[in-house]
């Protein structure tokens, strides 16, 4: 695979295009490990602090024990000049070692990037599904969260919707409307759970 960019707005599939990729790496038996940018950014920052000689050496040091390295929210290293460029230069010596890394971000990578020199890179813009994905995103959710919902329930919801955050909001608040439903007719039956008598 070598190095992946994932970028796209919010709600565009980043999160479930990784976790999709993490389930098949683990399936396959390999070692993954999931930071944020920021995360990577205070490893980089405590070893410096600890003036820890070779510290970018030490920081790939750490990765080196498994196979796929996933970087989120790179998007948080824009106007940061000097720390991005240290993180790519982590990703592009993990590259090198034949690990596999993983980077989502809420815009494509900058033109100066010194990952764009890499013959593996590869870049995947994510756009906001349209309207048969999300019928598919909400059949997937209320499955997940085991929702029942008629056809055209769902199909409102997709049509009323524009990306998975979206859906995933309306079907947790479908829920919750569900279950206050739930908790008044059992009050107003009486209906004890255990040694509680709700009324």
């Amino acid at each position: 695979m070598g190095v992946l960019w994932i970028y796209g707005p919010t709600g565009s599939g980043k999160t479930h295009r990784v976790q999709a990729l993490v389930q098949k790496k683990e399936t396959e038996g390999k070692r993954v490990l999931v930071l944020t940018s920021e995360n990577l950014s205070y490893r980089l920052l405590d070893l410096l602090r600890r003036r820890q000689k070779n510290a970018l050496d030490v920081l790939v040091a750490q990765f080196l024990e498994i196979d796929t390295l996933v970087v989120e929210e790179m998007e948080g290293l824009l106007y940061k000049a000097a720390t991005e460029e240290v993180i790519e230069e982590v990703i592009v010596r993990l590259n090198k070692q034949g690990k596999d890394v993983v980077c989502t971000s809420l815009c494509p990578p900058s033109t100066g990037s010194s990952l764009l020199t890499l013959s593996d890179f590869e870049v995947v813009k994510m756009q906001w599904p349209d309207f048969e994905e999300r019928k598919h995103i909400v059949d997937t959710l209320c499955r997940e969260l085991a929702l029942s919902l008629s056809r055209e329930e769902k199909e409102a919801l997709a049509a009323g919707t524009q990306h998975a955050g979206q859906i995933r909001g309306e079907l947790f608040q479908k829920m919750l409307i569900m279950l206050q439903n739930e908790n008044e007719i059992n009050r107003k039956k009486g209906t004890k759970y255990g040694n509680i008598n709700i009324k």
